[in-house]
């Protein structure tokens, strides 16, 4: 009963509070300059999305996602930019489907590539897929950053096999959470 208790109890935390405080330790480590391309891949609601593009001045925020009512939740291009009202970003934010395993934009498009628990729904073959991907569309010096909850070390190989020139895992201090910052 306890371990029930403590486990909804985090649940509950963490998409209240816990969520934003980790988008907010995120965005305060990558020195953005408000003229990036960012893209996030998997981006539900918009939570790194929304973040980055709170920070842009002359750059855009390109989220992608399925957009199918039978995953997760009930989230669609129109309620991503719902909040992106909501925000005061809407002039910076564009929200396209689109599969984390076969991204729709030229090689060497995004200063930035984000995505958040979404890599941990897909299989071994799929994730890394997914992560080529990312690496493929992103600009030389460009950055990658991955919040997981699972399969960091295999994350990290992919991207070593990627051709990443530096991969940090930095804490986020919150639990459960993991991030990679890889510097193509």
């Amino acid at each position: 009963g306890i371990v029930l208790l403590s486990a909804s109890g985090f649940l509950i935390w963490s998409s209240r509070r816990g969520k934003l405080l980790m988008r907010n330790r995120v965005f305060a480590g990558l020195n953005l300059h408000g003229d990036e391309e960012v893209l996030d891949v998997g981006c539900g609601n918009g939570l790194l999305l929304l973040g980055a593009a709170s920070l842009l001045t002359t750059g855009t925020a390109t989220g992608v996602d399925i957009w199918r009512e039978d995953i997760e939740s009930k989230v669609s291009p129109r309620s991503v930019m719902r909040n992106a009202e909501l925000a005061g970003v809407a002039d910076r934010v564009q929200v396209e489907s689109a599969d984390a395993r076969d991204l729709p934009f030229e090689n060497g498009r995004f200063d930035l590539v984000t995505t958040s628990f979404m890599l941990h729904h897909m299989n071994k073959m799929d994730r890394e897929t997914a992560v080529r991907q990312m690496a493929r569309v992103l600009k030389p010096d460009g950055k990658l950053v991955i919040i997981e909850i699972a399969h960091t070390k295999q994350l990290v190989n992919t991207l070593q096999d990627c051709g990443f020139t530096t991969i940090r895992q930095p804490s986020l201090s919150l639990p459960l959470y993991k991030q990679i910052v890889a510097t193509k």
